[in-house]
């Protein structure tokens, strides 16, 4: 099944006091930015998390060691292991590239390696496994390693390198085709060759077994350990925790990126097509099949000549399962990256949906990772290399409004809370997305996100009333319009104090200002805003948390 692409633009909606707002549908807009929380890295490339500690994650680096990063960010000055005379990283692709820990390492304190080492003069690849010292296993003993399986490469690129346990047990392997360009040595096609392949052992007792379903057991022609094959370079696959489902990032030649998609009821055995396509299109048909026989990408993107130019490599990403942000809840985050774009990928009614955001995220993102609770980490690699954390970009958060009747209906419709207003002064608050209006007037509402952002939708006018019939200033702003400065009065002591909180809203509902208004009753606060473009705003106040009222000025 071929994706059905949605790309959807930062919805736009506009607040006027002129006119009615019109209704329009409110598509679903995924806008997200990243908060820096460690840096100092040398060239990291995965972050995961150990299935026990909340307070850990494990930061990779290519020369060959891992750090932990405790939850406020901070790295451990106590290396969690080191390697770096053992690993080979003389090219971008190769060094410590994969780490996945046992499904039981609060008890044994194994966990497993995937990295390049050169022996005479010959590229290969190692996974081992290593052992932490109890009791609280935070560091490795670099002497423990034991050798799971090595094999081969061609050239120096295009190793592959992932590791992850699924959610049967068994260790999975990802490896790329050996490197050069187009696979030169065919190794993808080849079931008689490691390369290009997952590979799935079972690790309970080393070396490895093979479990007895592997698709291709018995095949005098195949390796037992190939679940699956057909990929070029592999870069960042993930199962989805909750569902079992494999998503499968394939880095392409030099025209099209790649996401496959392998299902949880899977027996194995599917062939994704490298060297004879690149994503969907041919690539090198010689000796191929027909078409039917392989598993085509659920997503792709290309390399276009103009605009977006700088497209190269994907890097693939995971499913969300966290909390803090209910909307991308079971839907797959993957990036560029050269260009920085983002897209998030997702099932609706049997059909594959793919959301392109208008924003972008710093380049060089290299890898994603969840923390114990979901929340998604990023890294971006290179000699000074940063760990990020996932967070909704608030100035892009935009709630719409629309009326059936006299029932307001309000999206996103998964926030936490929902402040309404009549008239400009505070009606109520809602956990739901939705209102029954008894009374006419103009209904507008202040929707707060889980991630914290707040969002003013526009106007809703029930009953038919005019605009000039309601009493919609319960703040007082002067002069109006203005320049570079605006005087803000609101009669707040009746409130229960002398302190509140203004926020300043765009037409299109956009949070722009926010600052403390500290005041004595009756008198007003001076707000500067040259800074902010011509336009209208619409200014609310706040205090100890509670709506106070609404008011609106034109920025000339």
């Amino acid at each position: 099944m071929r994706i059905r692409v949605l790309s959807f633009s930062v919805a736009a909606v506009t607040a006027s006091f002129f006119s009615n707002a019109y209704a329009q549908e409110f598509a679903p807009v995924f806008d997200f930015e990243l908060e820096q929380v460690a840096t100092g890295l040398v060239r990291p490339c995965e972050i995961v998390n150990d299935g026990v500690h909340a307070d850990r994650m494990y930061v990779l680096e290519q020369p060959g060691r891992i750090s932990i990063m405790d939850s406020e960010g901070n790295i451990s000055p106590n290396t969690f292991l080191d390697i770096v005379s053992q690993v080979t990283s003389s090219g971008n692709e190769q060094g410590l590239l994969g780490l996945a820990f046992s499904p039981d390492f609060a008890d044994n304190g194994h966990f497993f390696v995937n990295y390049t080492q050169s022996q005479s003069f010959t590229l290969r690849t190692r996974v081992s496994r290593f052992t932490a010292q109890a009791p609280d296993f935070t560091q490795a003993d670099p002497d423990s390693e034991v050798l799971v399986l090595d094999f081969v490469q061609d050239f120096g690129n295009h190793n592959g390198g992932q590791i992850d346990f699924g959610p049967d047990g068994y260790l999975y392997i990802h490896s790329g085709d050996g490197g050069s360009g187009g696979d030169p040595n065919n190794r993808s096609q080849d079931l008689g060759s490691f390369l290009g392949k997952i590979l799935r052992v079972d690790v309970s007792d080393l070396p490895y077994s093979i479990p007895a379903d592997n698709p291709f057991v018995g095949n005098e022609d195949a390796l037992d350990e190939i679940w699956a094959y057909g990929l070029r370079n592999s870069w960042k696959n993930a199962f989805d925790e909750e569902t079992g489902d494999l998503y499968l990032a394939d880095v392409g030649q030099n025209a099209v990126e790649e996401l496959n998609f392998q299902p949880a009821s899977s027996t194995g055995g599917e062939n994704y097509g490298w060297r004879c396509y690149e994503g969907s299109q041919p690539f090198n048909l010689s000796g191929c099949d027909e078409a039917e026989a392989y598993v085509f990408p659920i997503a792709e993107y290309t390399h276009p000549s103009v605009g977006n130019g700088n497209r190269c490599s994907v890097t693939g990403g995971r499913v969300y399962r966290g909390t803090e942000y209910p909307l991308l809840i079971g839907k797959y985050f993957m990036t560029d990256l050269c260009s920085g774009e983002y897209w998030v990928v997702w099932q609706e009614d049997g059909e594959w949906q793919e959301f392109l955001s208008s924003n972008t995220l710093p380049s060089q993102i290299v890898a994603f990772g969840p923390d114990l609770d979901g929340e998604m980490y990023v890294v971006r690699g290179g000699l000074n290399g940063s760990v990020h954390k996932l967070k909704e970009n608030c100035s892009l958060l935009t709630a719409g409004l629309t009326a059936t009747g006299n029932t307001l209906n309000v999206f996103p419709d998964d926030a936490i809370s929902y402040e309404w207003f009549l008239n400009g002064v505070f009606l109520t608050e809602t956990a739901e997305p939705f209102l029954t209006a008894e009374d006419d007037g103009i209904y507008t509402v202040l929707v707060t996100a889980a991630g914290g952002c707040k969002a003013l939708s526009n106007e809703e006018i029930i009953g038919g009333m005019s605009v000039a019939d309601a009493t919609r200033e319960s703040v007082g702003i002067f002069p109006n319009p203005a320049a570079d400065e605006i005087q803000v009065k609101a009669d707040f002591n009746a409130q229960g104090g002398d302190r509140a909180a203004l926020m300043i809203f765009s037409a299109d509902g956009k949070l722009v200002r926010q600052e403390s208004y500290t005041a004595a009753p009756g008198e007003a606060m001076r707000v500067n805003i040259s800074g902010l473009s011509p336009g209208f705003y619409i200014v609310r106040m706040e205090q100890s948390g509670r709506p106070i009222g609404n008011g609106n000025f034109v920025k000339n």
